[in-house]
């Protein structure tokens, strides 16, 4: 890992619901590819509980993990389980372009 940012709670975004979440943003160095990368950080969120998966269900409920990859180097990658960069991220939700950018200074 070569930098972690701080922790920034946010309302949930895109479904309803009554808790907040802990947001954190880090820059990695990897020999994994994208995809690899992907089922790595799957493997985590299933061994640390998460059960349901928002691609597969087709919408976004309350877990216990949600991990993304964000940007990957310069990469431009779509497949159908990934997409980077991660453009919700990126552009529409303000907490993690507020992690993003403190990272990026």
């Amino acid at each position: 890992m070569l930098q972690i940012s701080e922790f920034l709670t946010s309302d949930p975004v895109e479904f309803a619901s009554s808790n907040i979440f802990c947001n954190i943003a880090m820059i990695i160095c990897t020999d994994l590819s994208p995809i690899q990368l992907l089922d790595f950080v799957k493997s985590i969120e299933i061994e640390m509980g998460r059960i349901c998966d928002s691609k597969a269900s087709g919408g976004y409920s309350d877990r216990i993990i949600d991990i993304d990859i964000v940007k990957y180097n310069e990469l431009k990658f779509v497949s159908e389980r990934l997409e980077i960069p991660h453009k919700k991220h990126l552009f529409e939700r303000e907490f993690s372009q507020i992690l993003l950018n403190k990272l990026l200074k």
